[in-house]
């Protein structure tokens, strides 16, 4: 997700010639120097209208062996989940709410090699949303979640697809619909909260 040089030069002064020193230009910043992020900090999200204070953590990719480097700031109450499946690594930052890890609440960003779509070719197309409809700016193509779990009833959500240089990355929201309200705030403050290293850029 860019050295340092001055130039330094030596003049010597002649019978009765004054010399003017000239002050070294300051050393540019390098391209690829990032500033960096600090381990905690505060911030608010908006519950039922209301901004609410939060701390938000620094999650860095590196923790998690990921194939695209980046960092994000996550909520305290969210817990990052490295999972992978053959090729495919993944992070998953789900719900612990009051202390409850809730496993049916997490944002994925699935990580695919970029050989391959990045999204499940098996899905209906017929359901992705226009581009209009899209929710995020970055996103490729995007497709509505909706099922019925057991123990929490309905789940919604959003499957969108995106590009970071030559790698596909797929961002899932998955979460009980009676989860928004509290669910929706976190998971977008991740997502805006985003930086790739490469390039200092967010999504």
């Amino acid at each position: 997700m860019l050295g340092l040089s001055i130039l330094c030069a030596c003049t010597s002064q002649g019978p009765r010639q004054s010399v003017e020193k000239t002050a070294s230009p300051a050393p540019a910043q390098s391209e690829g120097a990032r500033p960096e992020r600090p381990a905690t900090k505060r911030g608010t999200i908006t519950l039922e209208g209301d901004a609410e204070p939060i701390t938000l953590k620094l999650f860095d990719s590196a923790s998690a062996s990921l194939p695209l480097a980046f960092t994000t700031y996550i909520p305290e109450d969210m817990i990052p989940e490295p999972s992978s499946s053959g090729a495919q690594k993944a992070i998953r930052f789900v719900a612990n709410f009051g202390g409850y890890h809730e496993e049916e609440a997490y944002l994925e960003v699935l990580f695919d090699p970029p050989d391959t779509r990045g999204a499940d070719s098996s899905k209906d197309s017929s359901k992705e949303k226009s581009a209009a409809d899209r929710q995020f700016k970055w996103s490729l193509m995007e497709q509505n979640i909706r099922s019925v779990s057991k123990g929490r009833g309905r789940i919604v959500g959003v499957v969108a697809l995106g590009r970071h240089g030559d790698h596909l990355f797929q961002v899932t929201l998955h979460y009980p619909e009676e989860f928004a309200e509290g669910f929706n705030p976190r998971v977008r403050r991740i997502l805006d909260e985003w930086r790739w290293t490469d390039t200092n850029q967010g999504l």
